[in-house]
């Protein structure tokens, strides 16, 4: 009987164990502060996977052809200290306080959709993204290692940084953030961009400009969504029109920015002026791959214009006056 009481006190404690103490999956660190202080203390990175464990196929799937792998669980924990972060539909996968911590965490690395795969340096700070790729743990482990050159090259650019001075310093500063997915910057790297606003005030690398933009950009994104929540189609409108104005973006940016209206365009059943803001953002730089995706969206638009024009072909109304 003893063997059968032990393993029922087993599931017991399980049962009633604070949730602090739900193991994590094996090679995997759930806390991120203690991944970050693991990461400092042995000079590694940090892979964070932002999954949805119980229910999202491409996750499973990674899970299944690469983490599982023992060439990956071989060689990856050379490199990065790795790091869970759960979204599961089943709540006792994790505890409150690892669910509150991913949803900040996810808010922070603006994460849309899983699985999001992220390297950071100890720090916790992103270089790279990236996400399930074909081709099994080998071919994962070597795509790993390539992302990992854009941290190298970003630290050999911040060491030359710090032994220059004035304008000097803030061109290795932009050299060392180019480097990076632009998308990180404002976020992560705050301190770097207002070095280089001090040193530069003259801004003659453009990077500030740029920067500005993209937090400009960010804003216009809040103002998009809340307004496509809302129903408010003409405040979306209204909203890319202002931001065109004050900040006069120029090319793909300008590009990117005028498409942003064509979602509320086509909510308000304006075809025509839908079709012809296609026609006026492919106008200015038809070379770029934006210019490209809207030549590929402009023919769905046709469709549904000639489909209109058709529904609007219907047989005059009997003349109602009678003798």
């Amino acid at each position: 009987m003893k063997p059968l009481r032990t393993a029922c006190s087993a599931l017991l404690f399980a049962a009633l164990a604070p949730a602090s103490l739900l193991p994590a999956a094996e090679g995997w660190e759930r806390n991120f502060a203690d991944a970050k202080a693991l990461a400092g203390k042995e000079g590694k990175d940090l892979l964070i996977d932002f999954t949805g464990s119980d229910w999202c196929g491409w996750c499973i799937k990674l899970d299944e052809e690469v983490f599982s792998k023992t060439a990956f669980k071989e060689s990856a924990p050379k490199s990065f200290v790795l790091v869970t972060l759960d979204f599961p539909r089943d709540p006792s996968k994790v505890t409150d306080a690892e669910r509150e911590q991913n949803k900040k965490l996810q808010e922070e690395f603006g994460v849309k959709g899983f699985p999001s795969i992220f390297l950071c340096d100890s720090k916790g700070r992103p270089y790279a993204q990236t996400g399930y790729q074909p081709g099994g743990a080998d071919s994962y482990v070597a795509h790993l290692d390539e992302l990992r050159q854009t941290r190298i090259q970003r630290d050999e650019k911040f060491a030359a940084a710090e032994k220059a001075e004035g304008l000097e310093k803030a061109t290795l500063l932009v050299e060392a953030l180019k480097t990076l997915p632009e998308g990180f910057l404002p976020v992560f790297y705050s301190a770097e961009i207002a070095q280089v606003k001090e040193l530069d005030k003259e801004d003659s690398t453009g990077f500030v400009r740029k920067q500005d933009f993209l937090a400009a950009s960010g804003k216009l994104m809040a103002k998009l969504e809340a307004a496509d929540e809302g129903g408010k189609l003409e405040d979306g409108i209204q909203a890319v029109d202002d931001f065109l104005a004050e900040y006069k973006p120029e090319g793909a940016d300008k590009q990117q920015t005028m498409l942003y209206k064509l979602g509320f365009l086509m909510g308000l059943e304006k075809v025509d002026e839908a079709l012809k803001l296609i026609d006026e953002a492919i106008a200015v730089d038809p070379g770029t791959p934006i210019a490209a995706q809207a030549l590929q969206i402009k023919p769905r638009i046709q469709e549904l214009q000639d489909a209109a024009g058709k529904d609007a072909e219907v047989e005059p109304a009997p003349d109602a006056r009678e003798e």
